[in-house]
């Protein structure tokens, strides 16, 4: 299969730093980003990658040390264990919980530490799992339109295709990774998907897109090169208010046999960073 992956993570418009983390093929980004990146690569028969984006929660300590800690520890278990189920992928989700929540209580400046995790797993033979804790989501375009595939742990879900702006209690998540100094088991959402002989679309994204946008207006920035959608959904977030961070990832997964160049690595001429937002 080939895989294109055009990523980018942003503190956004009111905040001042960065607490979302993106992960692409072992690639881990934290710090701002100007304009996207992209990957492409092949995925062997045996071979797994791993695509995601975690979210560090407001308000808690150390945020972005649990958003990047989220996806080092979901690469490694995921890319180097074999014969994956939705039971071990949710036993895989409650084990990095339990570090997170363990680190956190060990260090007085990451005190409840946590955040939210939305991710891909792809392998070789054509199988894929899709999991998440909170409410960064992952959206599978269909023709023109989106279906979310992920499940919110919120207390207020939203209509479809519709988000209310001004719901004061519509960001309070009901579970996430770590976010307490007390061990408590987890109910991550974990599914197991077919890719299609014509292959998928994914978007992951953390709340401050889809916070930002309807579910509509996603879908109407679709349109161009992945890289041109990326920064349609990024410009309009910011246009909305820009009030979180924002992290968006577009993976496109076709067959492509005829494909024998080696995997590119970033593309060196799109991604650059902003340490002032």
């Amino acid at each position: 299969m080939k895989i294109e992956c055009v990523a980018l993570t942003h503190n956004g418009v009111v905040r001042d730093h960065n607490e979302d983390s993106i992960l692409c093929e072992g690639w881990l980004r934290n710090e701002p980003m100007i304009r996207p990146i992209r990957f492409t690569s092949q995925i062997g028969t045996g071979e797994a990658k791993v695509f995601a984006v975690s979210d560090g929660l407001g308000g808690h300590n150390s945020g972005e040390v649990a958003s990047q800690l989220a996806l080092v520890l979901i690469t490694q278990q995921l890319v180097h264990t074999s014969n994956h189920s939705e039971e071990k992928i949710s036993a895989l989700l409650n084990d990095i919980h339990f570090t997170t929540v363990a680190v956190s209580r060990s260090v007085d400046s990451m005190s409840a530490m946590g955040a939210t995790i939305a991710g891909l797993y792809l392998h070789g033979l054509g199988k894929s799992f899709l999991f998440n804790v909170g409410d960064s989501r992952i959206y599978r375009r269909v023709d023109r339109f989106l279906e979310q595939l992920s499940l919110d742990d919120r207390a207020v879900s939203e209509t479809f295709g519709e988000t209310n702006r001004n719901q004061s209690n519509s960001n309070l998540i009901l579970q996430c990774i770590g976010g307490s100094t007390e061990f408590s088991k987890i109910q991550p959402h974990v599914s197991e998907h077919q890719i299609g002989p014509l292959g998928e679309t994914y978007l992951i994204c953390s709340d401050g897109l889809s916070d930002m946008l309807s579910q509509d207006e996603i879908e109407l920035a679709f349109a161009g090169s992945l890289e041109d959608t990326v920064m349609r959904l990024f410009q309009a977030a910011c246009d909305a208010g820009g009030r979180d961070n924002i992290s968006i990832m577009i993976i496109e997964v076709s067959p492509d046999e005829s494909l024998n160049t080696p995997p590119s690595g970033p593309s060196n001429d799109i991604g650059d960073e902003v340490h002032d937002g």
